[in-house]
C-alpha cells in the first residue's frame, strides 16, 4: 500500500496536466484519511505540493470538492491534515471579483448573446490563442472561495460535536485559515462565519489554543467587516450592521480565563505536529541505528550519541516551538483587543497588564521579555499604566485589593495593583532580562514625572544596547532572544583585542 501511495503521489508532482489528474487526486485525498501514517503522510505532501503550485485553480477547485465529500460523508474519521493543507491555496485579492451581484447582472444584460455555434468558435479561438484568460482566472479563483469557505463552515458545524483534542485540531486549521482569507469575503459571507466563530467561544468544552485562535479571527474578520461596509457604501445593509456591531465582552472574558493555560508548558497531546515531527525523528534514528552497525568504532559511537540525543531532545524542542507559537498568538490577540480600541475601560487594561505581568515571573526568560515588551508598548497609549509600573512599590502603594481569581477583568479591582513581579525581574539571572526591565521601570518613572531629569543609569542602560530592544514590540523581542532551540540569540560578539603595553625598560 505504501508504495502504490508513494507511485501516486510522485506521478501527481511531476505531471499535475496528466490526463488522468483528477484521479490521482482523488486517490490522494482519499489516502489522507488511511491508518498507515507513511501513505497518510505522503499524500498530504503532494496535496500541498499541488496546490502550491497550482496557478490556474482547476486542481485547486477539485481538491475541495473532494474535501467537501469526504467532511460529509466521513467527518468521524477526518484526518485533520487534509483540513490543515487547505491552506495553501493560493488565492489573492487580485484573483477575486469584487464585482456586486447588481453589476454582474447589468453586465450580462449588456453582453450580446452568442448562439451555440459561436459559442464554439469562441472556444476555438481561445485554444488557438493559448494565452491564460484572466477573466476566466477571477471567475474560478472566486468560486475556489466560496467553495472554501462553504468547507470551512461545514468543518465549524460539525466539530462542536467532537471532544477534547480532536475538535481542538479539527478548528485550529479552520480558523487560521478564516483569518488569512478574510479580506477577501464580503459582508455576507463575513457575517455567516462571525456567527459560527461566536458560537464556537460558547462551548464549554472548547481547548484554550482553540478559544485564542477563535479570537483573533473573529476579530480580524470584524475589522473586514467594517472595512467592506465602507467601501462598498453599504452601511444600512442589514447584514453589515449585524457584522460589524459584534461585543468583544465576551472575547475579554474568554482572553483573560485562558491567559495561566496558554502561559503553561505545553504537554505532547496538545502539540499538533507532534506525531509526524515524532515518525520523522524515530526515522532519522533508524538510519542512525543502520551507520553504527556498518561503521567503525568512531562512527558506531557517534552514531549511538546522536540517535539517543535526537530521541530524548525531540519532544523538548516541540514543545518550545509549541509554546512560541502560543504566546505569539497571544500577543496577537492581546494587540487586537486592547491597542487597537479607541476606548476600553480601565479596568480591563490594568487587569490584563497585571494578569501578564503576574506570570510573566514565571515564564523563560524570552518570553518573560516578550510580555514586558508588549506591557511596556501599551503603557505608551494608556498611560495609566506608568503608574503602576514602579522601581519603588512602597512609594506607589496601591489603593485596591487585586483579586487574582477573578474570571473577569472587571472584577480583578487591578486598577491599583502595583506590578510587584517586575522588581524580582530585575534581579534575575539574566543579565539582559534585568537590564530590560529596570530601564523599562526607570522610563515609566519618568512618564510619571516628565520634570524629573533622566537618570544616568538609564543613559548608561541605552548606551549598552538596550535601544533597539527599548524601540521594539512583544513579538520582535520574542523572536530575537528565543535560545530555546540551544543557539545563542542575539550572537556573542567576540571580545575586542586589548593592545599590548609595553613595559619601560
Amino acid at each position: 500500500q505504501t508504495q502504490a501511495y508513494e507511485c501516486i503521489t510522485k506521478l501527481l508532482s511531476s505531471a499535475s496536466h496528466f490526463n488522468f489528474a483528477s484521479s490521482l487526486i482523488s486517490a490522494c485525498v482519499s489516502g489522507i484519511n488511511e491508518k498507515n501514517e507513511a501513505a497518510a503522510r505522503m499524500c498530504v505532501e503532494a496535496i500541498e505540493e499541488l496546490l502550491d503550485n497550482d496557478a490556474s485553480g482547476e486542481c485547486s477547485l477539485k481538491v475541495l470538492e473532494l474535501t467537501i465529500n469526504q467532511v460529509k460523508a466521513k467527518m468521524q474519521t477526518l484526518n485533520p491534515a487534509l483540513i490543515a493543507a487547505l491552506i495553501r491555496l493560493r488565492i489573492s485579492a487580485v484573483d477575486v471579483e469584487r464585482k456586486t451581484h447588481e453589476q454582474r447582472k447589468r453586465e450580462r444584460d449588456l453582453k450580446k448573446p452568442m448562439n451555440n455555434d459561436d459559442k464554439l468558435i469562441q472556444r476555438s479561438l481561445d485554444k488557438a490563442d493559448a494565452t491564460p484568460d484572466q477573466a476566466h482566472r477571477k471567475r474560478t479563483m472566486t468560486y475556489v472561495l466560496q467553495r472554501l469557505m462553504a468547507a470551512y463552515l461545514r468543518v465549524l458545524e460539525a466539530a462542536q460535536d467532537a471532544n477534547g483534542i480532536r475538535q481542538h485540531r479539527l478548528l485550529v486549521p479552520v480558523l487560521e485559515g478564516l483569518t488569512k482569507f478574510a479580506p477577501l469575503l464580503d459582508i455576507r459571507m463575513l457575517n455567516l462565519l462571525l456567527t459560527a466563530i461566536k458560537d464556537v467561544l460558547e462551548l464549554s468544552n472548547t481547548h484554550a489554543l482553540t478559544t485564542l485562535n477563535a479570537i483573533v479571527a473573529c476579530a480580524t474578520l470584524t475589522e473586514c467587516a467594517e472595512m467592506a461596509s465602507v467601501q462598498t457604501n453599504t452601511a444600512g445593509d442589514e447584514f453589515t450592521s449585524s457584522a460589524v456591531a459584534v461585543d468583544f465582552g465576551p472575547a475579554y472574558k474568554h482572553l483573560y480565563r485562558i491567559i495561566p493555560e496558554i502561559l503553561s508548558t505545553p504537554h505532547a497531546a496538545d502539540l499538533v505536529s507532534f506525531r509526524r515531527e515524532r515518525a520523522q525523528t524515530i526515522k532519522r534514528a533508524e538510519k542512525m541505528e543502520q551507520l553504527k552497525a556498518s561503521g567503525d568504532d568512531d562512527t558506531k559511537s557517534l552514531a549511538t550519541s546522536m540517535a539517543t540525543t535526537v530521541d530524548l531532545s525531540h519532544e523538548y524542542i516541540n514543545a518550545c516551538a509549541e509554546r512560541n507559537r502560543r504566546v505569539t498568538l497571544l500577543l496577537k490577540a492581546c494587540d487586537i483587543l486592547l491597542m487597537r480600541p479607541k476606548f476600553i475601560t480601565v479596568n480591563r487594561v490594568t487587569a490584563f497588564a497585571k494578569r501578564l505581568s503576574l506570570y510573566s515571573a514565571h515564564q523563560p526568560p524570552h518570553i518573560a521579555m516578550a510580555l514586558m515588551g508588549f506591557i511596556r508598548q501599551l503603557s505608551q497609549k494608556r498611560s495609566y499604566l506608568a503608574d503602576l509600573i514602579s522601581e519603588s512599590p512602597e512609594d506607589n502603594a496601591g489603593n485596591a485589593e487585586y483579586n487574582p481569581n477573578a474570571q473577569e477583568p472587571e472584577f480583578a479591582q487591578a486598577d491599583g495593583a502595583i506590578m510587584w513581579e517586575w522588581c524580582l525581574l530585575t534581579k534575575s539571572y539574566h543579565p539582559t532580562l534585568s537590564r530590560y526591565t529596570l530601564a523599562v521601570q526607570k522610563m515609566a518613572q519618568e512618564v510619571r514625572d516628565p520634570l524629573m531629569k533622566r537618570p544616568a543609569s538609564l543613559t548608561h542602560a541605552v548606551m549598552e544596547g538596550l535601544g533597539p530592544m527599548l524601540r521594539s514590540d512583544g513579538g520582535e523581542l520574542l523572536r530575537s532572544h528565543d535560545v530555546s532551540l540551544g543557539a545563542f540569540t542575539p550572537e556573542i560578539q567576540e571580545p575586542k583585542a586589548k593592545k599590548r603595553r609595553t613595559l619601560p625598560t
